[in-house]
């Protein structure tokens, strides 16, 4: 046992002894210039690039109809099954009418009950008038002889309450015929209703189309109390599908209707389909603070291939550009080992639209080693464009405050990983994911800004900002850069000026560079070092 332990402590000391004297070999050889360094390289290409955003969604008809009962009941047919093409009006299930039967004949009875009362009343009616008619016969010929005098007063008096009473007897059997009447009225519509419930026992297709779903078997129960149960769906038109993908809050600015789309499904290995953009949905979803918005993809199913439920890969084109001089974007991010970072990708041009409406690039995070833009700038800018009240001037400049302190923040805790000097290319791995954490952070920090301004400015001040972000990713913003290439034995920086990107290549718009030439793209020693520029945050 004290053996092994001994082992054991002899090891662990060891294994850092070994890295220190591997360290120092490596950064004596490299400090000797012994062994100059092999450089992988590349041509510059021509060819067409394609800029877009990808997502994934399920597919899914464009209209799917739930098809579900109002009453509850025992299933007695299914007289259609999944895959069954109906046709609007067709009956595709039937419920036990027995029930519903027996309810409609019942209320056939009060109804015929009802319609007997009211000749019963309207006989009344005809009764009570002609007791008025004798009545008043009676009370004319005592008046006549009261006014000879050969009739006295009582007599008078009682064929006038007579009268009176037959009078009113008549009005009570003309409202009691009303009565009658409404009580037909209303055993009118309990027939009807029970017709209706008894017609509701046939299920019928709402719409024409292909059953997707059956939820239901013969002998099962439905019962429809606070919803109405699903027995079927049925697809309107499975030769057109559409795709909803989620797309994050960074990328749905550069999305429009209409855009082409590409997408693939597991199913079919090596095919694309074609579609585009049909809608994009306004209602944004929040998922542990990532903030998405739904985009719908349509697409042509002629061949019905696709089947409602897959998994698509979406790919939506933002931009394009074809017969292009192309460069590999890891030609952007090489630097030789021991070279200084050179603040990378800020526009070189700023877009017509934009500066016509005064609204410059806000640098909240502006360039990579550098800090951000003042508040001053960028509230000045914004009140240019929205006319910014004084209290939210204030309230933009302590956002654009509280994003510059965590981005530095998170620059500080980033530095230690993606520090040059003496043994750089051996951390140079590291670097880059430092660096590419950096950009994704910062590009967070962004969307947080654009949401955190949004939610001060009133709807007109919103709409725009919301014109003067499209206007300005419509616009072609370029970015300057720098690539390497072998020049008497050594590397040598050449500028350059890009364009579109779709993460592989990138646009190749002006720098002293031609077809076919070899450019540097790392070293076959060691990993290489990235330098590239943080996204803005800002409008």
């Amino acid at each position: 046992m004290r053996k092994a332990q001994y082992s054991m402590r002899k090891l662990l000391v060891a294994i850092p002894v070994i890295g220190l004297l591997a360290g120092g070999a490596v950064y004596f050889a490299l400090s000797r210039g012994g062994d100059a360094p092999t450089y992988r390289m590349a041509k510059i290409e021509r060819g067409a690039i394609v800029s877009g955003v990808s997502a994934s969604g399920t597919l899914a008809a464009v209209v799917t109809v739930q098809v579900g009962s109002q009453i509850s009941g025992l299933v007695k047919e299914m007289l259609v099954d999944f895959n069954s093409e109906v046709r609007q009006g067709q009956l595709i299930a039937r419920l036990d009418p027995a029930t519903f039967e027996a309810r409609l004949k019942q209320a056939e009875a009060d109804l015929a009950l009802a319609k007997a009362s009211v000749k019963t009343q309207q006989a009344s009616v005809m009764k009570s008038r002609a007791s008025l008619s004798n009545t008043e016969k009676d009370l004319t010929r005592q008046r006549a002889l009261s006014k000879e005098g050969y009739a006295a007063a009582a007599t008078l008096e009682k064929s006038q309450s007579a009268y009176d009473t037959a009078q009113a007897e008549l009005g009570m059997a003309q409202a009691q015929v009303e009565n009658a009447e409404a009580m037909v009225m209303k055993q009118e519509a309990v027939v009807n209703a029970a017709r209706i419930d008894l017609d509701r026992t046939y299920i019928r297709a709402p719409v024409d189309g292909t059953v997707i779903s059956r939820d239901v078997d013969v002998g099962q129960t439905v019962a429809a109390t606070m919803s109405a149960p699903v027995l079927f769906k049925i697809a309107q038109d499975l030769h057109k599908m559409q795709v909803e993908v989620r797309v994050d809050e960074a990328d749905v600015g550069r999305i429009r209707q209409g855009q082409r789309a590409s997408f693939t499904v597991d199913s079919f290995q090596g095919r694309t389909f074609i579609g585009a953009v049909s809608q994009i949905r306004k209602a944004a979803t929040t998922i542990q603070n990532v903030v998405t918005y739904s985009v719908l993809v349509s697409a042509d199913n002629d061949d019905l291939r696709l089947l409602p439920g897959l998994t698509a890969n979406v790919r939506i084109v933002i931009d394009e550009r074809a017969n292009v001089l192309k460069i590999p974007n890891a030609a952007l991010r090489f630097r030789p080992v021991g070279v200084a970072p050179t603040p990378l990708g800020e526009p070189a041009e700023e877009s017509a639209p934009v500066a016509a409406a005064g609204a410059g690039p806000q640098r909240v995070a502006a360039r990579a080693g550098e800090g951000p833009a003042n508040e001053a700038d960028t509230v000045a800018q914004l009140t240019r464009l929205l006319d910014l009240t004084a209290d939210q001037q204030q309230q933009v400049k302590a956002l654009v405050a509280e994003s510059r302190e965590r981005l530095a923040a998170q620059r500080q805790q980033a530095r230690p990983q993606a520090g040059g000097g003496p043994g750089a290319g051996l951390g140079a791995g590291s670097a880059g994911d430092a660096n590419s954490a950096l950009r994704a952070n910062a590009q967070r920090l962004r969307g947080q800004f654009d949401t955190a301004v949004a939610a001060i400015l009133t709807p007109v001040q919103l709409t725009k900002l919301q014109e003067a972000r499209a206007a300005r990713a419509d616009a072609a913003v370029t970015r300057r850069g720098q690539v390497w290439v072998m020049e008497g034995g050594k590397p040598k920086a050449v500028p350059v000026v890009t364009g579109v990107t779709d993460g592989g290549f990138t646009e190749l718009l002006r720098g002293d560079l031609k077809e076919g030439q070899d450019i540097i793209v790392g070293m076959n020693f060691g990993a290489k070092a990235t330098t590239s520029a943080l996204p803005r945050v800002g409008f």
